[in-house]
């Protein structure tokens, strides 16, 4: 089966931003499902990252990847019990429902081990919520925030999360490490479209 699918309404950049649109988007014109953390979890909204605005759609084909592999539109959840818990740990500490879901989401991603706390004080990604020293990474006395992320890790998330308990065959497969890249927590390292065409997934006989 060939299946071609397209959606371009996020495909813009700081040139589009400044010269063909007069506002917006905003943050509730996109859909948090397949906008990457850069786009709405953090101090201050930002529509894309501007050094690379190309890494915003590679996370959106990560996200549909992983829908595809793992059939839900709901990849990046938390357990009942993690939500039940970490909410309320959050509204104790008078979070707001904003942080609240930022932290969930986050958590989510630390689970698939694509996001790993850091203790930088800076506004790089990593030092956004569930860095050391936040009242929810004291919570994590389990692995609800992963110290450290490999590729085999990722590949133990997705078979867990995999209804026929498969997700990959391998932790070398390559579709699998195409995908580990599209979702690569940091922009900067994010693979780009182009980046992915040659990647050998694509180009392997």
């Amino acid at each position: 089966m060939h299946c071609r699918l397209g959606d371009f309404s996020s495909g813009w950049d700081q040139y589009t931003n400044e010269h063909l649109y007069t506002k917006g988007p905003t943050p509730g014109e996109q859909t948090n499902e397949y906008a990457p953390p850069e786009s709405f979890v953090g101090p201050n909204w930002v529509p894309f990252y501007k050094d690379k605005p190309q890494s915003y759609d590679s996370w959106s084909i990560g996200v549909l990847a992983l829908e595809l592999l793992l059939g839900t539109p709901n990849v990046f959840s938390v357990d009942q019990r993690t939500n039940a818990l970490l909410t309320y740990k959050m509204k104790r500490a008078n979070a707001s429902e904003n942080e609240i879901s930022n932290a969930l989401y986050l958590a989510a991603l630390s689970n698939f081990c694509i996001y790993i706390p850091s203790n930088d004080t800076s506004n790089k990604p990593q030092s956004w919520p569930l860095r050391h020293g936040d009242p929810l990474h004291k919570v994590s006395c389990t692995s609800m925030v992963k110290e450290s992320c490999t590729l085999q890790d990722f590949h133990r998330a997705l078979r867990a999360r995999d209804p026929l308990g498969i997700g990959f065959d391998s932790s070398t497969d390559l579709l699998l490490h195409l995908i580990w890249q599209l979702l690569a927590f940091d922009p900067e390292e994010r693979m780009t479209a182009e980046e992915a065409l040659q990647h050998p997934y694509f180009i392997s006989p």
